[in-house]
């Protein structure tokens, strides 16, 4: 799932149910935000977005920092 620093609340609830359906089916989530230009000076904005779908998805995870990307791995129960 790619998300964006500047996403909507509509399009993030939309992937937030579609991470609910993949993990309901055993299959693993890799939400990833991608950096763009000057966001890039603001990490803490995705990991805000993550961290919020970890809460609403109710799972653990840890959002790590790879270039212009953060990202993180869901795993099913």
């Amino acid at each position: 799932m790619k998300f964006s620093v500047r996403i909507s609340d509509h399009d993030y609830g939309y992937r937030m149910e579609q991470a609910k359906k993949f993990l309901a089916d055993h299959n693993t989530v890799l939400a990833t935000v991608q950096f763009r230009g000057r966001e890039q000076s603001h990490p803490e904005l995705g990991e805000e977005i993550l961290n919020r779908l970890l809460t609403d998805l109710g799972k653990k995870g840890t959002p790590v920092l790879r270039g212009r990307t953060l990202q993180v791995l869901i795993l099913p129960k």
